[in-house]
């Protein structure tokens, strides 16, 4: 059972590193905003579901999105 979701951010070409934001499962729809990045530089975000060992199932990810 999804206990929440992860939500990732990464530079196009870079790995995936830690979630930067996790939001639970019930009480949406879910808002997100995102003020840490760098103008120039083209990012791909994903979310993962959690269950509650935390394991992620794959991340789904965004096409590039260009700052």
């Amino acid at each position: 059972d999804v206990e929440r979701y992860a939500i990732f951010r990464r530079l196009v070409g870079d790995p995936w590193d830690e979630p930067l934001a996790v939001v639970g499962k019930s009480g949406g729809p879910y808002i997100w905003e995102d003020f840490d990045i760098q103008f120039g530089n083209t990012y791909q975000y994903g979310v993962a579901a959690q269950d509650c060992s935390p394991a992620n199932s794959s991340i789904l990810s965004t096409a590039n999105v260009l700052h």
